[in-house]
């Protein structure tokens, strides 16, 4: 009826209008001067009819709206609501948002370590807090809402299962608001909300309200990556892949490949022509300088410029000071330079040099900046404010800032579209890609965004449109049973009812609906399979049989590759702590084997020993896990007398027959000190290969060619059929493994009730948590002072960037050095029992910043302490807060016994910068 025409249809919409403003959404639209989409008002509609939502929208569509309406709903029935954020940037940012629109007494914010109003009817806070907040059974009685913000990040490996764990564990009265980047499957996910929630509204919108423009600049030039420059959100994503490259784009593309791709001038001899030897030029992107001077002719300003690396960004910054580029007005650097006054107010003069903040000022009163983890969560703070303010208009950035955090730009840059994901260098999904352009446009103020990749080699203009294309990805949930979430399950349920509600995760749901799918691929790659079974046979033997072995081969070579890498360093220092003075010794360094006589060992319980050695070669050396990462192996012995000294050439000179001769010996023997069974079944596979009768065939290649697909099809048969083995109550199965671990350290009794110890692991909400219970067990903090313990502590939290293990300083107290010596023996043994439980390995303690803390707890400037870690000022500030934080959770896992210690170690870390920090 409201949609007739005439008098009765204009009277039926009145009415209808007359309805909705008596509703308290109506109340709520009213005060928005611009009209709240469909989207919007179907997810208020649904929370204030007593449902659920899940809200499923593009990067800057609105659809935190939907969170604020329930913000309004609880104050206006007197109940309270949280909003949760993954980070606690954005958690400060809403924190101030809301207070200016609700008033300082109506909101609060926790993020751990900031805790301000936390009885306000508004709290906003980040999820871990939450999550520890169930756990802790804090009363709850009058929460009528939670918003879940950025609820996609439950995919995340790292911080993903907290979501999980909340949806979980709230109170059944809760109703809960998710919001959500566009997800492909999210009608997959809201079923599974229904299940474990209760009524659950999915709202799904796949329109930008700023339409986006999807372009490439090659070389100085700037191209519609499509004829009609952006993609049509109203043919949908599936019709979005047939969408034809702009032609123009990919002639020009073509063309500066081809130009810069060979230079005709032959290298090599002279004369040497005809034989291919050209030398190749990339296909590179424009200087930065250059793009920015581009997107400012073409009012492209502001923009967000993200460069996948932290020195990158940096180094973006200096490109652009170096230039010249100035993007401010007189007035507008005048009114940049009063800011950073009042922001920097508080900060010591000594610590201008150390956070370089003379280039910082420099750079944004010209209109630029950099942004990213390694930096100080202060500076941060004050480009998000001054982008957001129109007075910064280039951003270098991460990914990291595509994370929530309120700063639309008109544009987006992509400087590439291959990261580096912690293991490898990739090409972005089709979900990242969304997530990064998706800042482009800022609505009510821009009437279209615009997304630029930067042309270069390996980045075509057909893999740019397969990106933009795809404008969802799907929701993989990233949940795994943690030794803290068991005792905390176990500590409010039976083991039935914990198994069970471990098997209501999102992870489960997935796996079993994805079991009928796996069994049909697997029928079908088989049918496939039995076509190409007579071409697996030659006249000499079964060529698969061959391509399995060379594949088990290859595999072999991996692992015995990674345990070399996570051995190596443990080797190393087992060996070196093992010599005296006089031992002779073989060790390789930069791939040569060298020999040398000790002449000062390791001090006891050292925790990186390191030894003082005369070489082969007459000098004077120290060795170390570093210096000699393989290792060292004892050759001999050589009696030194007491008044023999390093540093005296012609003592050095006398244990070079020694040295000589053991070397001898040592060659003639062929002793491999890094010999293990790994490496002979190692040997064994490569001789098996080697003697395999196959590999005689003259036609071996034209077999392997034929085979090479259906041998790729068995492959993935054995991973699909060891998807359907694992996904089968795989989480209960690694409750039962987690369980039956904790019951032979002593947390848990047979009836798998928490004794004292399961209790406090309860408690230690950490990466390292049941590594942690055993350090507290064990007392290992007990001997320490409140400066050891800070050490010891960031030691039980720092994990370095890629997978390096760092080493402690040599030279530590004797108490803190027992202690780490002891706590890597406590990671030995947990390693273990984890192996033979078949569970993920703990990580072990990394001490690396041991010498930077000790100082900054021992009142050492920030320069200092920045130069001993070898971090960035973000970097160093977040692990001194991981720190702080940790302490706090060992303070309420053990009550009085340690408080004086802890809170000790809690004011000697946060000062200065660290104090002022508020992420």
């Amino acid at each position: 009826m409201v949609n007739q025409a005439g008098p009765a249809g204009d009277y039926a919409r009145f009415k209808a209008r007359q309805q909705i403003e008596k509703t308290e959404v109506g109340r709520f639209a009213a005060g928005f001067d611009f009209p709240l989409d469909d989207f919007q008002l179907q997810g208020a509609k649904a929370l204030e009819a007593g449902e659920s939502v899940l809200v499923a929208a593009p990067t800057g569509a609105g659809k935190t709206i939907v969170g604020e309406f329930a913000l309004q709903l609880a104050l206006s029935r007197g109940q309270r609501v949280f909003y949760t954020t993954p980070i606690k940037a954005l958690s400060n940012q809403k924190f101030k948002e809301f207070t200016h629109k609700h008033g300082a007494d109506q909101v609060g914010l926790l993020t751990g370590d900031v805790s301000i109003n936390g009885q306000a009817p508004i709290v906003v806070m980040t999820t871990e807090v939450l999550r520890n907040m169930l756990y802790t059974q804090k009363p709850l009685d009058d929460l009528a809402f939670v918003v879940l913000d950025e609820v996609h990040y439950l995919a995340d490996r790292f911080r993903g299962p907290v979501w999980e764990e909340v949806i979980l564990h709230l109170p059944a009265s809760v109703q809960l608001v998710c919001l959500s980047a566009t997800v492909s499957n999210a009608e997959e996910f809201g079923s599974w909300l229904g299940q474990v929630r209760g009524d659950t509204r999915v709202i799904v919108s796949e329109e930008r309200p700023v339409p986006l423009w999807q372009q490439m600049m090659v070389g100085k030039r700037l191209f519609d990556l499509y004829p009609t420059g952006r993609v049509d959100s109203s043919i949908g994503p599936e019709r979005s892949n047939f969408r034809r490259i702009n032609p123009e784009l990919e002639a020009s593309f073509k063309e500066a490949a081809l130009g810069q791709g060979r230079d005709m001038r032959p290298r090599g001899r002279r004369g040497d022509f005809g034989r291919g030897r050209y030398h190749q030029n990339r296909l590179r992107p424009a200087p930065r300088p250059v793009v920015i001077e581009k997107l400012r002719k073409a009012h492209l300003l502001p923009a967000i410029y993200f460069i996948f690396s932290r020195a990158a960004c940096d180094d973006a910054l200096f490109d652009a000071l170096r230039s010249g580029i100035c993007l401010t007005t007189a007035a507008q650097a005048e009114e940049i330079d009063q800011y950073l006054d009042q922001a920097f107010e508080s900060l010591p003069a000594s610590d201008y040099a150390a956070l370089n903040l003379d280039a910082f000022r420099a750079a944004v009163t010209r209109g630029f900046a950099a942004h990213h983890a390694g930096l100080l969560p202060l500076l941060k703070e004050v480009v998000e404010h001054l982008f957001q303010a129109g007075l910064v208009q280039v951003v270098f950035a991460t990914e990291t800032l595509a994370l929530g955090i309120n700063m639309p730009a008109r544009t987006v840059v992509l400087e590439n579209l291959v990261k580096w994901d912690g293991a490898e260098h990739v090409l972005l999904t089709p979900g990242q890609y969304t997530q990064l352009t998706g800042r482009a446009g800022r609505r009510g103020i821009d009437v279209e965004g615009h997304a630029v990749v930067l042309a270069r080699e390996g980045i075509t203009p057909k893999q740019v449109g397969a990106l933009a294309s795809r404008r969802s990805y799907p929701l993989r949930s990233a949940f795994v049973p943690t030794y803290n979430m068991v005792a905390n399950l176990l500590a409010r349920y039976s083991p039935q009812d914990a198994k069970k509600i471990l098997e209501q995760s999102f992870a489960q749901y997935q796996a079993d609906r994805n079991v009928v799918g796996y069994v049909k691929e697997i029928r079908t790659l088989e049918h496939r399979l039995a076509k190409f079974k007579k071409k697996s046979q030659c006249e000499l033997g079964d060529v698969g049989e061959f391509m399995a072995l060379r594949q088990r081969l290859s595999e072999q070579e991996k692992l015995v590759a990674k345990k070399a890498r996570q051995g190596a360093q443990a080797y190393a220092r087992q060996s070196l702590a093992a010599l005296e003075r006089g031992d002779l010794i073989a060790y390789e360094a930069g791939r040569r084997l060298h020999f040398g006589v000790v002449v000062t060992p390791a001090a006891p319980l050292q925790a990186d020993p390191t030894v003082e050695v005369v070489t082969n070669s007459a000098r004077q050396k120290f060795l170390n896990a570093q210096t000699a990462p393989q290792g060292v192996q004892k050759i001999g012995r050589k009696r030194l007398g007491p008044d023999f000294s390093a540093r005296s050439a012609k003592d050095r000179a006398q244990v070079q027959s020694a040295l000589k001769a053991a070397g001898k010996n040592f060659v003639k023997s062929g002793v491999d000190h890094r010999a293990s069974a790994d490496v002979l079944t190692l040997n064994e596979l490569r001789a098996e290969l080697r003697n395999h009768p196959v590999g005689k065939c003259p036609k071996l290649e034209s077999h392997i060619a034929a085979l090479r697909e259906p041998f790729a099809w068995q492959r993935q048969i054995d991973k699909l059929q060891e998807k359907i083995a694992s996904s089968q109550s795989s989480l209960g199965a690694d409750f039962e493994r987690i369980t039956s671990l904790l019951k032979d350290l002593g947390y848990l009794s047979d009836d798998y009730e928490l004794n004292s110890w399961g209790q406090m692991l309860a408690r230690l909400h950490a990466e390292r948590d049941l590594l942690v219970a055993q350090v507290l067990r064990h007392r290992l903090l007990a001997e320490l002072n409140p400066i050891e313990a800070a050490g010891f502590i960031a030691a039980c939290v720092y994990e370095p960037r890629g997978d390096s293990v760092g080493v402690a300083p040599p030279l530590v107290s004797l108490p803190l050095s027992k202690a780490l010596n002891r706590a890597q023996e406590l990671a030995a043994e947990l390693a273990h029992l984890e192996a033979h439980y078949q569970l993920d390995p703990s990580l072990p303690i990394d001490p690396s910043l041991i010498a930077s803390v000790i100082a900054w707890a021992q009142g050492e400037d920030l320069s200092t302490c920045l130069e001993l870690s070898q971090l960035p000022s973000g970097d160093f500030v977040r692990w001194m807060k991981r720190t702080i934080d940790l302490a706090q959770h060992i303070e309420e896992a053990l009550g009085p016994e340690l408080a004086t210690q802890i809170k000790s170690v809690n004011g000697l870390l946060n000062r200065g910068v660290v104090a002022w920090s508020g992420i």
